[in-house]
């Protein structure tokens, strides 16, 4: 819902944000649709239906999955994050007042061309 009101407030076109929204969005939705439909082999498994070793092995499975994931996108996160700060910093030392480095910044990811 934040993202909304900054989406907003920074000027993405209707269209656009729609375009990026079932983009961002579709390949979550079926991957959600797929585990749904494993859902009763999953719980089968948890369940007594399947073995231990079967169960474990999936138990196991999870974990490390999870915890690769929140890695990973930790790491590409900080990635981005010291890429803009970096590039801020860059305008800043050009320009030599924070605010119009800010506005710089902004109308170049705007798609506007540096001057």
């Amino acid at each position: 819902a934040i993202l909304n009101y900054l989406f907003a407030t920074m000027g993405v076109s209707y269209p656009m944000y729609m375009a990026a929204t079932a983009v961002g969005v579709a390949p979550l939705a079926i991957l959600y649709a797929y585990i749904g439909s494993l859902a009763e082999d999953l719980a089968g498994a948890f369940n007594g239906g399947g073995s231990s070793t079967q169960t474990l092995i999936l138990f196991i499975f999870f974990v490390i999955s999870t915890i690769l994931l929140v890695l990973v996108l930790g790491w590409i996160g900080k990635r981005e994050i010291k890429k803009a700060l970096a590039a801020l910093d860059a305008l800043e030392a050009e320009e030599g007042d924070p605010r119009m480095a800010e506005q710089r910044l902004y109308s170049i990811s705007e798609g506007e061309e540096m001057v």
